[in-house]
């Protein structure tokens, strides 16, 4: 072999090995999801991660972990405590796991569109009124005062009343992210869905409780937003738990049983158990 004939060798063979390694190689396109950071007035801590197919919940001070991924969306609860698990239906997570309580029957699912925009977290969020006591006000009303607002339109002198008058009364301050959205199977078991708005399907990230004379206690805050990498094993099941017989025994530990005091374990997660974390505003 001429001398040429093996340097023309030698350079092909460098140039599959530089394709070889320079190649970019196959792989699965990363998941990009939401790391949420947040502190509840009963919970403390929470950490939350979602994703276009799924969400993650978890409370270090219950020790509970819920979860909920596409195709079955069922709801999976675990309590790190006791090992156990339980597949609870949408009745049951609302009673146990969401941060504030459920509004009364009496409340009209449209709430109040406020001119208000706020960055919580480096997030964009709109602002919603829920009012306690509407009484009387037909449903279709409301709801056409919602849509008005969603609009940015100017109500009119009834309209304008009925949103003056909500003002007067207690009432709930929801604000809504502009950018985190979750699946409709989510919304409304680890938050109360805020129907018949344009951000129905997004994250609270802020929820203020107004009382009479306007004094305002922070439920929930955002402390923290991110973007991650989804890991593999986010959503998945763990091992080792067993499953519990009811709700109640999948809240209720070992050494809990002594300091109930004859109320539903339940409710240890449905009200605030002190006042000393209440943040009130004036």
């Amino acid at each position: 072999m001429t001398l040429r004939s093996k340097l023309l060798v030698a350079a092909l063979s460098c140039s599959a090995i530089f394709a070889t390694f320079a190649a970019p190689a196959k792989c699965e396109k990363p998941v990009q999801a939401w790391e949420v950071k947040q502190t509840s007035y009963n919970l403390g801590a929470v950490d939350i991660i979602i994703a276009k197919d799924g969400m993650r919940w978890h409370n270090d001070k219950v020790g509970m972990t819920l979860l909920m991924h596409a195709p079955d969306w069922k709801l999976n609860a675990y309590n790190e405590a006791n090992k156990k698990f339980l597949v609870l239906n949408k009745e049951e997570a609302l009673e146990m796991f969401q941060q504030q309580r459920r509004r009364d029957h009496s409340v009209i699912d449209a709430p109040i569109r406020m001119d208000k925009n706020l960055v919580i977290a480096g997030v964009p969020a709109v602002c919603y009124c829920y009012a306690h006591d509407m009484s009387g006000v037909p449903i279709k009303f409301a709801v056409d005062v919602t849509n008005t607002l969603e609009r940015g339109t100017k109500l009119n002198a009834e309209q304008k009343r009925y949103v003056d008058n909500a003002m007067k009364h207690e009432r709930r301050e929801y604000w809504m992210s502009k950018d985190i959205t979750v699946s409709p199977r989510v919304s409304g078991v680890f938050m109360e869905k805020i129907a018949a708005t344009k951000y129905g399907d997004c994250l609270p990230l802020r929820l203020i409780q107004i009382g009479r004379q306007g004094v305002r206690t922070t439920m929930f805050d955002t402390t923290e937003v991110k973007k991650i990498v989804l890991k593999p094993d986010t959503f998945k099941l763990p091992t080792g738990y067993t499953k519990a017989e009811n709700k109640i025994a999948l809240l209720v530990n070992d050494n809990d049983l002594g300091g109930l005091s004859g109320e539903e374990p339940s409710s240890l997660l449905a009200k605030p158990q002190s006042r000393k974390h209440e943040k009130v505003h004036r």
